[in-house]
């Protein structure tokens, strides 16, 4: 199933992937570029991951894209006023 919400995510237009995850297609490429090689050079130790690293940025992504912030939380959400 995660399998294919990542082919669905994938197969969206630029537009589409830029909203959901906050980058473009080309930035999640050489990102996934930038881990893969990450990955060459690490100690491998325990369990392997139950997602590939591609799967494992979409949802670094689509997280931190949902993520409210602590301040927006405050201000927002609990009605806490900024001071300086």
């Amino acid at each position: 199933m995660a399998h294919q919400r990542f082919e669905r995510v994938m197969r969206m237009t630029r537009k589409q992937f830029k909203r959901r995850t906050g980058v473009y297609p080309e930035t999640f490429t050489a990102m996934e570029a930038a881990l893969q090689a990450w990955e060459l050079d690490k100690n491998r130790s325990g369990r392997p991951p139950a997602r590939t690293l591609s799967e494992q940025l979409l949802l670094t992504l689509e997280f931190w894209r949902e993520y409210r912030t602590l301040s927006h939380l405050a201000v927002v959400g609990w009605n806490y006023a900024r001071h300086h």
